[in-house]
């Protein structure tokens, strides 16, 4: 029985709690840190200098071993802003990742510096970008993540600047996001280049 057990826990979900990554399978391995070869696309969120969506853009980071590790470069790219002069930061360039942890039912939790409140634009649309920017492009980029709860120097906060209840989790929202393409990957296009000159 006892063999039974160890058997059935090897190749089935283990929880990694060091790690608090969830990993299906066996025989998961790879470095922890990468070589500039070994790295994957992901996609970011930013709010445009125009209008009220999110777009999206392309961005690389490294293929390390845990999920966790991947989902902290996602936020940390967000952080370092835009590489597109037309789109506007989505997190103020001050704000740190205090602790990013993932649940095995899908949560993923993500600690902010105060600098996440201070730098969060006043208004509905304002911080609607800021939440969503961080809850789409986890849910986006990583399958095993279907809902981010944000907190503050480690506690839950009532809102930002009083909109939307931060009590909860969020599930992605890409209604926000205009994708050019049909690969939805590419940044917004100079919406008068198409048009007749006057």
């Amino acid at each position: 029985m006892f063999c039974v057990a160890v058997i059935y826990l090897f190749y089935t979900r283990i929880w990694i709690a060091e790690d608090h990554t969830l990993l299906t399978g066996v025989g998961r391995t790879g470095p922890d840190f990468t070589s500039q070869d070994n790295r994957i696309e992901v996609v970011l969120f930013f709010p445009s200098k125009e209008g009220d969506r999110l777009f999206a853009e392309r961005r690389e980071i490294f293929d390390t071993r845990t999920n966790t590790s991947k989902a902290k470069q996602v936020i940390n790219e967000l952080i370092a802003g835009p590489g597109d002069e037309r789109l506007f930061p989505a997190l103020s360039p001050g704000v740190n990742i205090r602790n990013l942890y993932l649940t095995s039912d899908g949560a993923a939790y993500v600690d902010f510096s105060t600098e996440f409140i201070r730098g969060c634009p006043s208004g509905t649309t304002g911080e609607l970008h800021t939440v969503y920017s961080v809850v789409n492009a986890l849910t986006y980029n990583f399958f095993m993540i279907s809902r981010v709860k944000i907190l503050v120097e480690g506690h839950e906060l009532l809102t930002l600047k009083g909109h939307l209840d931060l009590r909860k989790a969020f599930s992605g929202n890409m209604s926000l996001v205009e994708w050019q393409n049909d690969a939805g990957m590419a940044t917004p296009v100079d919406k008068h280049e198409n048009e007749d000159e006057p």
